[in-house]
């Protein structure tokens, strides 16, 4: 039986609220090469409110591992 997300929350890593599980998307930034490691092996994941354009917007414009930790930090990169 699959498990039901429905009643779980999750914190937005770009404003920072708590958000149902409905409302919160994830975008996946590969970060191995940060580490000199193979591509793939390694990754951030941003969780962003998928119904505020301005989270999206911010969260999907990462493509490093900098650019995650700052938006994670409460610091939107200068390429958002």
């Amino acid at each position: 039986m699959p498990l039901d997300w429905s009643g779980f929350t999750w914190k937005c890593d770009v404003c920072k609220r708590e958000r149902p599980d409905a409302q919160i998307s994830v975008h996946t930034v590969d970060i191995s090469a940060a580490y000199h490691a193979p591509p793939g092996s390694s990754q951030c994941n941003l969780k962003y409110c998928n119904d505020t354009p301005e989270c999206r917007r911010t969260a999907c414009s990462a493509a490093t591992l900098r650019d995650c930790l700052d938006i994670m930090n409460g610091n939107v990169p200068a390429s958002a």
